[in-house]
């Protein structure tokens, strides 16, 4: 029987964070065949990949999966470690399939969830009866044998956002009850500064200009900057960004100290249109790649 297993891995190494195209990236179960050696992954990219791993060779048991990849310039990633349990299973298909929350009623007994099948689905859960807090929320399925599932565990924390009106603070446990301790007069709204990433490549979270527009709603007096190496950086997610941010800086890493081609383009063109960019400071700073810089 094939065996395959699907993971969903982000290419972490050191210069995958950097945003090089990975030349090559390998896996092997268990025992390392040596650099180069083990088994290929095609068709990868820089970010998070989806993968399937050939497990058609490997024994019923405990394994361990291991991966690993090769940029341009022939640095090898750190080996990433997976552990896996192989098991010869007959997808079944199900026919009941069931959540709670906290609280187990029951085999059978629980919430059901429709218009299922074999494989990857998407499921809506109904939180409204559940206060807000820390909760755990359990899934578990039937098949056509009648067999039932292990039952699936997730945490999660259910939030009840609402207008914050009132804000008050007292000392110690010397409560004075709800609404008679010392009133904090509320700001109209937070103006100072925000960045949503320190550290790494903005750009490579597929959400950042989605969590750049929800800052702006949420702060629209914030100033609001974002810093990239720009490597991935193009016309298009400038435009996409650039009317939720204040400022981009970019980071033009090089040892010869020169605009790489795709900043370069960015940088002719928003000086061939400044009226488009009139609302943001774009600051593009020319770094030397193997700088090492004080504390």
């Amino acid at each position: 029987m094939p065996r395959l297993l699907t993971l969903c891995l982000s290419m972490a190494a050191a210069t995958i964070m950097m945003a090089q195209q990975p030349l090559r990236v390998e896996y092997y179960l268990d025992n390392d065949p040596g650099y180069g050696a083990a088994k290929k992954l095609n068709a990868v990219a820089v970010g998070d990949n989806s993968f399937t791993f050939d497990l058609s060779d490997a024994l019923p048991g405990a394994h361990v999966l291991y991966v690993r990849c090769q940029d341009s310039e022939g640095r090898w990633s750190s080996t990433v470690a997976h552990p896996l349990l192989v098991r010869d299973v007959i997808p079944q298909k199900p026919t009941h399939v069931e959540y709670f929350i906290d609280d187990d009623p029951g085999y059978g007994m629980a919430a059901t969830i429709t218009n299922l099948k074999v494989g990857d689905n998407a499921m809506t859960f109904d939180l409204q009866p559940f206060e807000a807090g820390a909760h755990v929320l359990y899934v578990r399925s039937q098949d056509e044998t009648g067999k039932w599932s292990t039952t699936m565990s997730r945490p999660l924390f259910i939030n009840r956002y609402q207008d914050i009106v009132y804000v008050e603070y007292f000392y110690d446990g010397n409560d004075p009850g709800r609404g008679k301790a010392t009133s904090v007069p509320l700001p109209d709204g937070y103006k100072g500064h925000l960045t949503l990433y320190g550290n790494n490549e903005p750009l490579l979270d597929t959400r950042i200009v989605e969590f750049h527009k929800y800052a702006r709603e949420k702060l629209p007096d914030a100033f609001i900057f974002m810093s990239t190496n720009g490597l991935i950086l193009t016309l298009d997610k400038l435009r996409e960004v650039k009317p939720y941010v204040n400022q981009l800086i970019i980071n033009n890493y090089s040892m010869e100290m020169k605009l790489h081609d795709n900043i370069q383009e960015i940088y002719d063109y928003v000086v061939a249109h400044p009226d488009e960019f009139a609302d943001v400071d774009i600051l593009i700073q020319m770094r030397y790649l193997q700088e090492v810089l004080t504390n």
